[in-house]
This record gives structure tokens, C-alpha cells and sequence, in this order.
């Protein structure tokens, strides 16, 4: 929506205030969409100078309620906005134009967002005397940001509880293996911080780390909490968990490619790994982190087929074979968080959705 000329653009003190005297410039400016003003500033003393007639429709005030009152003005100002505001404007008498954002008080005690364009008016060697600006109404803008921040808040906590719950199927069938996903989501996410993934990257990281061993539903429940080695046949209805979990992931659209996290986290550097034998950098990375986090973690805790091994075996495995079953660099950064940051992995009666 175009606005009237912005009164920003007088050149002199002497045709401010004969723009403000003129009744058609104020008609003209008070049926514009802002609220134009002028401050007068003498040494340190500051105070409204001219205020176009809409202030009325703004703040819910007289022109002559607010001409002349410099502390009515700043005190209109929001508490949590009036240091910035302050230091806004010294920063405009020095000379610089300046957009910012505050609230106003309305006579009737709310609050309305405005949009404030201004700048400093020099009258010759003597410095900026006035500061001419306008205000634009911007609170329902600002509003409805808010609302589109609360509800994608409330979508991203959904998310993040329908992940848990797909995650709780999981562990229901194989109790022996309770928490696994959660502690390999938890180390996954500290490796993927370890080695600089944005913040975007990493929640994804999180989620897909969630869920990865979710095709396991399709794996008989007897060969998930069998005691004993299991021989080829039964190994390979094992494996067949990564790609099972492709199926059930790849038709929702998450933001980051899950499914692909779920089929390619037990894929390995030297193309010995499964479902499709991927090597080095054909495998997502994030599968790599989670490929890594999801063997520590393994060797770390009980299994139905041995006890745990703990995590000095487990960091000894990823060492050994860094570079040829796993990428180097997210092998050398898990080992850094346990040896030099003090990692932990959590508990493992920790929710699913506990640890966001």
C-alpha cells in the first residue's frame, strides 16, 4: 500500500515548520497511512514539536495532549522498548536516518506496534535541531507473526511427540532395547554439534536418529529378543529392518531426509554395509552419524545375546576402524565429546521426548 510523501524529506528547519503551519499539508498528511511528527531539540531538552491529526486514530490522543510533552511521549513508549528507543534517537540526532520498531501506549491503555522512519534535520553549523519521523501501525503485522510463531511452535512440539510415539512402538516390541533410539538420538545430535552442523541440520539429525530402527515393527519379535546368535536367514529378516523403515518413512514430507537416515545408518565407508552397499560419501551424513551413535551405544548397553561391553570397547571399535567402516571425521569427533568434553549418554528411562 503506497503512502503519502514521507515528511522526512524537508530540507530545512524554516520549511518544517511552514509545512506544519500549512492546513493543507496537515489535511494531506493526516489522511495518509502514518502518523507524522516533529521533535524540537534544544541542547539536551527534547519535546514534540508538530504531530499530524491522526495521531488521534494511533494513540487515541489530542495534538495538543502530546505537542510540547516530551515525557508524555516516552512515557507512552513500552518499558521493555524506552532504553533502545533512547538510544535510538541519540543515535539519530547524531546525524543518521533510522527505521525501528516499538510500542506505543493508546490513550485506552493497550499497546500498538509502530513502525518508526526517521531522521535529523540539521539547521546549519549548529546541528540537528529537530528529528521528523513517522509512525506506521504495525501491530497486526506484528500479531500475526506472533501467531504464526505460536502455531508453528505447537506443530513442531506435535512433531516431536508423533516421532516419540513412533519411537515408543518401537522399544514396546523389543523391551530389551529399551532407550536405545533416544541415547543414539542424544549422541548423534552432541556429534553432529561436535562437527558443526547448523541448528536445522542437527534437529533433523535428531529426528531421523528417533526413529531409525523403526522398521524393525516389520522384524519378528522373537528374533529381536532372541538370546542366542541368530544364524543367515535370520540375520538377513534383521537387516531388513533399515529398508522396512524406508518404506514406512519415505511418503511423509519431514524437512530432512529421514527415511533416507533410516535406510542408510547401517551402511559403512568400505560399501560392506547394507541395505545397498553405499561407500564414503555416497552415505548421507547424517546416516553416518547415526551409524556411528547407534554402534557406541549398542556395544555400551546390555543385549539379550551378552552383557555390555562399556564405552571404552565401544570407542575402541570406532577408532579402529575409522575410515574403513566409519567416516573419520565422525568417528574423531564422538571419540573428542566422551575423552575431552565429558559426554555421558543419558538414561535410559528418559522419554523419548524428554531430551528436546
Amino acid at each position: 500500500m503506497k503512502t503519502a510523501p514521507h515528511i522526512a524529506s524537508v530540507e530545512d528547519v524554516g520549511d518544517v515548520r511552514a509545512a506544519a503551519g500549512l492546513p493543507r499539508y496537515a489535511d494531506i498528511l493526516a489522511a495518509s497511512a502514518a502518523t507524522h511528527y516533529v521533535l524540537r531539540c534544544d541542547g539536551a531538552e527534547v519535546a514534540p514539536e508538530w504531530v499530524s491529526q491522526n495521531v488521534a486514530r494511533l494513540l487515541g490522543e489530542t495534538v495538543k495532549s502530546v505537542v510540547g510533552q516530551w515525557n508524555n511521549f516516552i512515557e507512552r513508549v513500552h518499558p521493555d522498548d524506552r532504553d533502545e528507543v533512547l538510544q535510538n534517537f541519540t543515535t539519530v540526532r547524531a546525524g543518521k536516518r533510522l527505521d525501528h520498531e516499538y510500542r506505543l501506549r493508546h490513550n485506552h491503555g493497550h499497546y500498538r506496534w509502530v513502525h518508526d522512519k526517521v531522521q535529523a534535520v540539521a539547521n546549519g553549523s549548529r546541528g540537528a535541531d529537530f528529528v521528523i519521523g513517522s509512525w506506521i501501525d504495525v501491530t497486526e503485522r506484528k500479531e500475526a507473526a506472533d501467531r504464526f510463531r505460536q502455531t508453528a511452535e505447537k506443530l513442531r512440539r506435535t512433531l516431536i511427540q508423533t516421532v516419540g510415539a513412533m519411537a515408543q512402538v518401537v522399544e514396546e516390541r523389543d523391551p530389551y532395547t529399551a532407550g536405545h533410539q533416544t541415547r543414539v538420538a542424544d549422541l548423534a545430535t552432541e556429534i553432529g554439534r561436535e562437527m558443526g552442523l547448523s541448528e536445522d541440520q542437527n534437529q533433523g539429525l535428531r529426528f531421523g536418529a528417533m526413529i531409525h530402527d523403526i522398521g524393525k515393527v516389520g522384524v519378528p519379535a522373537d528374533l529381536l529378543a532372541r538370546p542366542s546368535a541368530l544364524n543367515q536367514a535370520e540375520r538377513e529378516l534383521m537387516q531388513a529392518h533399515s529398508a522396512i523403515g524406508y518404506r514406512i518413512l519415505k511418503d511423509i514430507e519431514f524437512p530432512w531426509p529421514v527415511a533416507e537416515m533410516a535406510r542408510q545408518h547401517h551402511e559403512r565407508s568400505d560399501g560392506s554395509g547394507y541395505p545397498s552397499g553405499l561407500k564414503g560419501g555416497a552415505i548421507l551424513l547424517e546416516a553416518r552419524i547415526i551409524g556411528v551413535a547407534d554402534v557406541v551405544e549398542a556395544m555400551a548397553s546390555h543385549r539379550p545375546y551378552r552383557a555390555a561391553l562399556g564405552i571404552d570397547a565401544a570407542l575402541a571399535e570406532i577408532n579402529q576402524c575409522r575410515d574403513r567402516l566409519y567416516d573419520a571425521d565422525v568417528a574423531d569427533a564422538c571419540a573428542a565429546l566422551f575423552r575431552d568434553g565429558g559426554y555421558t549418554l543419558p538414561d535410559y528411562r528418559q522419554s523419548a521426548t524428554s531430551l528436546w
